[in-house]
């Protein structure tokens, strides 16, 4: 990418760079951006050939900022956990065909919003934890999406003695 457009981004508080030494393609975070999510979203089509990865988790993004992401062709891997998205806003990425990984934690999709990715050929894994989405609709989904991986969170780690180290201090 063009270094003025990179320190243009760069300006806005937007963490942009390459994904790998050598590489031409571009992941980008807004966790820091200084503009609204949802305008830094449209800035990124500067870069949307470049770019295949975008962490835009708790900025503020609404449904406008996923229609600006609508542009992004590339990405690959999308995170957008607890923004104020909605089902419209999920489908405006339905043509995102090269995208895997979509996160959607702790936003308002439902399955509705879910299902209408139905297309995307290359979806692999979708996290959902904290959305709308029921426990009794993630076999529909599985259905529907019988290459792809629907993680509900809410795991639960087996205490184990051996794995844990107590302090004790001599009073």
């Amino acid at each position: 990418a063009d270094a003025r457009i990179l320190d243009s981004l760069h300006a806005s508080g937007m963490v942009v760079m390459p994904v790998a030494t050598g590489s031409g393609y571009l992941a980008a975070n807004l966790v820091n951006v200084k503009i609204p999510a949802d305008e830094a979203a449209s800035r990124l089509s500067l870069v949307k050939d470049q770019l295949v990865e975008l962490k835009a988790a708790g900025v503020g993004m609404t449904d406008k900022g996923c229609q600006a992401i609508s542009g992004l062709k590339n990405l690959v891997w999308l995170k957008l956990d607890g923004n104020e998205i909605t089902d419209n806003g999920v489908r405006a990425l339905a043509s995102l065909d090269s995208l895997r990984t979509l996160s959607v934690t702790g936003t308002r999709v439902t399955k509705e919003g879910i299902t209408s990715l139905s297309r995307l050929p290359n979806l692999s894994v979708v996290y959902l934890y904290n959305t709308a989405v029921k426990k009794e609709e993630y076999p529909v989904l599985q259905k529907m999406f019988p290459h792809a991986r629907f993680d509900s969170g809410g795991y639960k780690q087996e205490f184990i003695a051996a794995d844990t180290v107590v302090l004790k201090r001599k009073i």
